[in-house]
C-alpha cells in the first residue's frame, strides 16, 4: 500500500510544480513581445470615465427648457451614443490582443505542465491494466479450486485498483487546474466580462441594438409637449413681475454653469482619448518597421525560410489589424467630441444672450421701481413740509380754515365733492399725526435766544432774531434736528452771512 501512496504524492507534487511554473512570473529565455496596447485597469478606467460622461445627457435634458435646447440635446445624444459604442469597440479589440498575448506568453509552460499530466495518466493506465490482468488470473485459480491465498490476494488487488482509480481522479483534477491556471488568460476573460457589464449598465447599449435593426423607428428630435407648433417661430416666454424676472435670471445662470461643467467633462474625456491614442500609434509604427525588416529578409531567404517568414507576416498582419481597430475608434471619437463641444458652445452662447437680456430687463424694471420709490419719498417729504408750514401759518385759525375750505366747495359734481372731502380728511389726519409726533402747536426752533447768543457770541439784537428765524425755517422743513445738529447748522449759516 505504501508503494502505491508514494507515487500519488509524487504525481501531485509534480503537477502542482508544473502549474506553479506556468503561473510564476519568472521570465523565459526569450520573453514574448507585448501586443496589447492597454492594461485591463486602463481599459476599465477609460470605460468608467466614458460612462460617467454619458450620464451628463440626463443633466442636459433637465436644463433644456426651449425647443432649440431640446434639438441640441438630441444631437448630443446621437454623438454620445456613437462615442460610447466606439469606446466599447476599442476595449474589445484590446481584450483580444490581451488574450493573444496571454496564449503566446504561457504556451511553453502550459505545454510542459500538460505533458507531465499526460505522462502520469499513461502510467496509471498501464498500472490499471496490469492489475486487472493479475485479478483475472487469481479469479481463474479460484474457479479451478486452487484457492490457497487467492482470496486475500484478490482483495489486495481490488484495493490497489481502487487506489489507481483515486490517483487517476486526482490527476484529472490537477490537469483541469493546470488548464485554467493561466493568470493572463483569466485577466483577459475578466476584462471581457467587465466590458459586458459596463455596456449593460448604459441604456445606449440596448438602444443601439434596436436602432440598428431595419425598420426601427428613430426617436423624435424633441419632446412633443415642448416642441413648437409647425409654422410658428419660437417666442420668448413672457414674464411678469420682478420676482419672475429674477428667478429666470438665476435659472439661466445655473444653466450656463451646468453647460460649462459638461463641456469641461467632455474636454477631459477628449484629453484621455488623445493620451491613449499615443500607445497604439507607436505600436503600429513598430509593426511597420518589423514588416519592412521581414520584407528585407524575404528577398534573400530560401524556400524553407520563406515558410517561417510567411507565418510571421500573418501574425504581424493580424496584430496590425487588431491594433488599428483600437486607434481608428479613438480618431473618430476625437472628431465626434469636437462636434459635441461645438454644440455645447452654441448652446452656452445662446443661453448667455438670454441671460444678458433677462438682466437688462430686470435692471430696467428695478430702475423704474427705485424711481417710483424715490418719487414717493420726495412727494411725502414735500407733503410733510407743506403741512408743517400750513399749520404754522394758520396758527389758532387752523380748524376754522379747514372748515372754511370744506364749505368753499361750490362744485355740483358729486364725485369732485367727494374727492375734495377725501383730501381734506387726509390733510386733517396728517396734521393729527404730525401733532402727535412733533407737537405742531408748539413748534419752536431747536435753540432759544440765549443759546443762539452763546453759540454766535452776539448781544441781543436783530441778528439774534434772524438766527432764530433761520432755525425755525429748518425746523419747519426738516423736523426736529437736535441741539448739536442745530448748533452746527447755525454756525455754518452765520459763516455764510459773515462772508
Amino acid at each position: 500500500m505504501r508503494r502505491q501512496l508514494l507515487p500519488i504524492f509524487t504525481a501531485a507534487h509534480m503537477i502542482v510544480a508544473a502549474a506553479s511554473a506556468a503561473d510564476s512570473p519568472v521570465p523565459p529565455p526569450a520573453a514574448a513581445p507585448r501586443v496589447s496596447v492597454l492594461t485591463p485597469p486602463e481599459v476599465v478606467q477609460i470605460l468608467d470615465q466614458t460612462s460617467d460622461w454619458y450620464r451628463s445627457i440626463a443633466t442636459q435634458q433637465q436644463i433644456a427648457t426651449q425647443p432649440s435646447d431640446l434639438l441640441i440635446v438630441y444631437a448630443n445624444r446621437q454623438i454620445a451614443d456613437k462615442v460610447v459604442a466606439l469606446a466599447f469597440d476599442m476595449a474589445r479589440a484590446n481584450a483580444e490582443l490581451l488574450s493573444s498575448e496571454a496564449e503566446t506568453a504561457q504556451k511553453g509552460a502550459e505545454n510542459a505542465a500538460l505533458a507531465s499530466v499526460d505522462q502520469r495518466r499513461a502510467q496509471l493506465d498501464a498500472q490499471r491494466r496490469a492489475i486487472q490482468q493479475e485479478m483475472a488470473g487469481e479469479r481463474q485459480k479460484l474457479e479451478a479450486g486452487k484457492a490457497g491465498k487467492g482470496k486475500a490476494k484478490l482483495q489486495e488487488l481490488e484495493g490497489e485498483l481502487a487506489m489507481n482509480a483515486a490517483r487517476a481522479n486526482l490527476i484529472d483534477t490537477m490537469g483541469d487546474f493546470v488548464d485554467h491556471s493561466n493568470p493572463k488568460r483569466a485577466d483577459a476573460q475578466a476584462l471581457k466580462s467587465h466590458i459586458d457589464a459596463i455596456e449593460a449598465s448604459i441604456p445606449t447599449a440596448n438602444n443601439a441594438v434596436l436602432s440598428s435593426q431595419p425598420g426601427a423607428a428613430s426617436p423624435p428630435p424633441a419632446n412633443s409637449a415642448a416642441a413648437a407648433p409647425p409654422g410658428q417661430a419660437e417666442k420668448p416666454e413672457v414674464r411678469k413681475g420682478i420676482w419672475d424676472l429674477a428667478g429666470n435670471a438665476v435659472r439661466l445662470r445655473s444653466k450656463i454653469k451646468a453647460i460649462e461643467v459638461i463641456d469641461e467633462q467632455t474636454k477631459e474625456l477628449a484629453g484621455a482619448f488623445h493620451t491613449i491614442s499615443e500607445a497604439p500609434l507607436a505600436q503600429l509604427q513598430a509593426y511597420t518597421a518589423q514588416s519592412d525588416a521581414l520584407a528585407s529578409q524575404a528577398d534573400t531567404a530560401g524556400t524553407a525560410a520563406l515558410q517561417g517568414l510567411r507565418a510571421q507576416f500573418d501574425t504581424l498582419a493580424w496584430r496590425f489589424k487588431e491594433t488599428s481597430e483600437i486607434l481608428l475608434p479613438l480618431s473618430k471619437q476625437a472628431i465626434l467630441l469636437q462636434q459635441y463641444r461645438h454644440n455645447l458652445g452654441n448652446w452656452r452662447d445662446a443661453t448667455r444672450r438670454q441671460y444678458r437680456e433677462a438682466m437688462r430687463v430686470l435692471a430696467i424694471r428695478l430702475s423704474i421701481l427705485l424711481g417710483l420709490l424715490a418719487a414717493v419719498v420726495i412727494v411725502a417729504e414735500i407733503w410733510r413740509r407743506a403741512v408743517r408750514r400750513y399749520v404754522r401759518d394758520a396758527g389758532r385759525l387752523l380748524d376754522r380754515l379747514n372748515e372754511l375750505t370744506r364749505c368753499d366747495c361750490t362744485t355740483r359734481n358729486p364725485s369732485k365733492a367727494r374727492a375734495l372731502a377725501r383730501r381734506m380728511d387726509e390733510l386733517e389726519a396728517r396734521i393729527a399725526q404730525l401733532r402727535e409726533q412733533e407737537e405742531l402747536d408748539a413748534i419752536r426752533p431747536d435753540l432759544d435766544g440765549t443759546q443762539v447768543m452763546e453759540q454766535l457770541g452776539l448781544p441781543p439784537g436783530r441778528d439774534v432774531g434772524r438766527a432764530l428765524a433761520h432755525l425755525l425755517e429748518l425746523r419747519m422743513d426738516e423736523g426736529p434736528l437736535g441741539e448739536q445738529e442745530a448748533r452746527r447748522r447755525l454756525s455754518l449759516w452765520w459763516a455764510e452771512q459773515g462772508a
